[in-house]
């Protein structure tokens, strides 16, 4: 019986993010959509109500309502032991991945955010969209090297450093097919590139979004 509810927006990196550590971890879940308002906009009701806030991903594990996805994964660890693991219990290894956490959070975040005003404004700024770009080129310049030593950013197999900063990543790899006919994706999928020498970070962005086959 499938006793964890992943209450999710789908496109959104941080849904993606404790998709994929669900599915590599092997956790059966189930996936909820938050619904839509008439208009399009989330109802976000719900959400306050299971969680006493209005953000996505919430994981519901029983009577366990837990929300932000770097709680998440840290709750998945520390819950589904006999699960492939995503972090280490090694010190050293784990200070690494949170120091590649944090590089997501402050250099890979910044142009993503970028780009996601423009996605929702009534008119886009070019000057904008070039700089969210550059950004992203830049952040993802220590990620390139680091992947010239190695298929993972941490170690030998893939852990959440990878998940955190890959699934933000996705965003500049879109295809359309997963792009699909979400108006915010297709927005993604014709405005933010990595640019030009970022070949190994894009095979390995295919790579870690590959245990997302949502």
């Amino acid at each position: 019986m499938v006793d964890v509810t992943l209450h999710e927006i789908p496109s959104s990196p941080n849904n993606v993010k404790v998709r994929i550590a669900l599915n590599y971890k092997e956790i059966p879940f189930k996936r909820q959509p938050v619904r839509r308002k008439e208009g399009g906009a989330p109802d976000r009701d719900a959400l306050i109500a299971l969680s006493r806030q209005p953000f996505t991903p919430v994981l519901q594990h029983g009577d366990t309502v837990v929300f932000d996805s770097a709680a998440i994964l840290r709750y998945l660890e520390a819950n589904f032991p006999k699960s492939r693991p995503l972090f280490s219990t090694t010190y050293d290894t784990m200070k690494s991945i949170e120091e590649w956490e944090l590089t997501a959070r402050a250099e890979i975040a910044k142009p993503i955010g970028l780009m996601y005003r423009q996605a929702f404004s009534s008119s886009k700024d070019q000057a904008v969209l070039e700089k969210a770009n550059a950004l992203l080129h830049q952040a993802s310049e220590r990620i390139e090297k680091r992947l010239a030593e190695g298929a993972w950013l941490v170690g030998d197999a893939m852990t959440a450093a990878d998940v955190i900063a890959g699934a933000s990543l996705s965003l500049a790899t879109l295809t359309p097919q997963r792009a699909g006919a979400n108006p915010v994706s297709n927005f993604f999928l014709e405005s933010l590139k990595l640019g030009e020498g970022r070949d190994r970070t894009r095979e390995w962005i295919q790579r870690v979004i590959a245990w997302d086959p949502a």
